[in-house]
């Protein structure tokens, strides 16, 4: 079988039932500790289980593709919603900064998550940051690009 590259869409749709499907298996092992009691034999049996069936979830979803309907492709290329130039805006920086993102992308949530447990935060307010932390990265790092564009073009000369 021929391996198909997967387009945006497609990587939304299976992102969205592995983390359904993953939260699913973690509520299921978790009920099963009220039907087995927990022991390290009865613990093994369980990771064993949840990991098949994760493996198992994942292989299924990479079969996985949606082409990208006629609408959603000509809305892609309408100049007022760019988002193939704001994928390519964050390809498009040198390799060591682009690798920074990334790596700040993956850091900055579990730097927010556990400066709000270190100072008394309660749980659900450390994961509230957590997940503040993934969705409000990407607007502010284009946010601080442009301010930098600006600044750059403004000593080269070039006003905008």
């Amino acid at each position: 079988m021929k391996k198909i590259k997967p387009n945006w869409l497609t990587i939304i749709i299976r992102g969205i039932i592995l983390i359904i499907s993953f939260s699913f298996i973690i509520v299921l092992h978790e009920y099963s500790k009220l039907i087995v009691p927990p022991s390290m034999v009865t613990g093994f049996i369980r990771a064993t289980i949840s990991t098949g069936i994760m493996i198992g979830v994942w292989k299924l979803v990479s079969h996985i593709h949606i082409p990208i309907p006629k609408p959603l492709s000509i809305i892609q290329k309408i100049k007022g919603l760019p988002l193939g130039s704001i994928i390519q805006k964050i390809k498009g920086l040198p390799l060591g900064w682009y690798r920074l993102s990334l790596l700040l992308w993956f850091l900055t949530p579990f730097i927010l998550f556990f400066f709000v447990l270190s100072i008394g935060g309660n749980d659900a307010g450390a994961f509230f940051m957590f997940f503040i932390g993934i969705i409000f990265y990407w607007p502010l790092h284009f946010l601080v690009m442009w301010v930098v564009d600006g600044f750059l073009k403004e000593n080269s000369g070039k006003n905008p």
